[in-house]
C-alpha cells in the first residue's frame, strides 16, 4: 500500500512538473516568436526608410552608388531611383566607364588598354573579372587575388566580389584550387565583418559579397540588427563612425544587406546580363 501511494505522489509530482515544463516553454516561444515580428516591423522600416533617402531630391547619389543601386533594383524587383540621378556625364575617358558593363544592357566600347589605365590595383583587378570573357585571365590570377585579400580593407571585399564575377563569367576553367582560395578569402572578409564593432562602408560591402558568394553560413545575423541600429534619423547610413554626414553607396550596401536578409539570400542574379 505504502509503495503505491508513492507511485500516485510520485506521478502527480511529475504531472505537475509537466504541465509547468509545457507552461515555460510556451511562454518562450510566444516570446520567440513576438521578437521575431519585432525584428521583421524594424527591418521593413528600415528598408524603407533607406530607399526614401536614396530616391529623396535631398540625396547626392555618387555614379558608384547608382551602378550598385541598378544591380539591387534589378534583383529585388525595387522601384527605379529617379532619372534625374542618372543626369551624369560618363564619357569614355570617364573612370566609370568600363564599369558600365555592371549596368543593365549596356556593352562599353573599350580594349584591352582599360586595365593599365585603371584607377588602382583593386580596380584593374575588378575590371578583370568584369571582362575575363573577352579577355582571358592571366594564369596567375588566384595568386593576385590571394595577395588582394592579405592587404585587407576594400582590397580583400573587391577579392571576393571579383570571384562572383569570375564565376558568373565561366572564367574559372583550368584554374587549380579556386574553391580552396575563394574559402579562404571568404572567411578572411567575414572575420574582418566580424571584428568590426561599428558596420562601416567595408563591412556591409563584405556582407554583400558574402551573400553574393552564398556563403550565409559565415554571416552572423546579428550583424544585420547592428546595421539598422545604426541607421541615421534621415534613413541613410554612415560610412564610417567618425562621419557626421550619411553616404548613398553606403546606404545602398546597407539597403542591399537588409534584402538580403530579409530573402535568406535566396535570390540569385548575375552582375553582367
Amino acid at each position: 500500500m505504502i509503495q503505491k501511494n508513492c507511485l500516485v505522489k510520485n506521478s502527480v509530482v511529475a504531472s505537475k512538473y509537466s504541465l509547468l515544463l509545457a507552461i515555460v516553454v510556451l511562454a518562450f516561444g510566444r516570446g520567440i516568436a513576438q521578437n521575431a515580428e519585432k525584428d521583421s516591423v524594424a527591418l521593413n522600416k528600415a528598408i524603407e526608410r533607406a530607399q526614401y533617402y536614396l530616391n529623396s531630391e535631398e540625396t547626392e547619389v555618387d555614379l558608384q552608388s547608382l551602378f550598385l543601386y541598378q544591380y539591387v533594383q534589378r534583383k529585388f524587383k525595387l522601384k527605379p531611383i529617379s532619372e534625374e540621378k542618372w543626369e551624369q556625364d560618363i564619357s569614355t575617358d570617364h573612370i566609370f566607364y568600363p564599369f558600365l558593363r555592371l549596368v543593365d544592357g549596356v556593352e562599353p566600347s573599350v580594349d584591352s588598354t582599360i586595365f593599365s589605365k585603371a584607377g588602382s590595383a583593386i580596380d584593374q583587378v575588378t575590371l578583370r573579372s568584369i571582362y575575363c570573357d573577352r579577355y582571358p585571365l592571366p594564369n596567375s590570377f588566384l595568386d593576385t587575388l590571394k595577395a588582394a585579400s592579405e592587404k585587407g580593407k576594400y582590397s580583400l571585399t573587391h577579392a571576393l566580389w571579383s570571384l562572383q564575377l569570375i564565376q558568373e563569367n565561366g572564367c574559372l576553367k583550368g584554374f587549380q584550387g579556386e574553391k580552396k582560395v575563394a574559402d579562404e578569402i571568404a572567411r578572411k572578409v567575414s572575420n574582418m565583418v566580424n571584428e568590426a564593432s561599428f558596420k562601416n562602408d567595408i563591412a556591409i560591402e563584405g556582407i554583400c559579397f558574402l551573400y553574393g558568394m552564398n556563403r550565409t553560413d559565415l554571416i552572423n545575423p546579428s550583424w544585420i540588427n547592428i546595421i539598422i541600429g545604426h541607421q541615421s534619423s534621415d534613413g541613410g547610413f554612415y560610412r564610417t563612425a567618425k562621419n557626421s554626414m550619411t553616404n548613398s553607396k553606403t546606404t545602398v550596401l546597407a539597403l542591399w544587406c537588409m534584402l538580403e536578409y530579409k530573402t535568406g539570400g535566396s535570390v540569385n542574379e548575375p552582375w553582367i546580363h
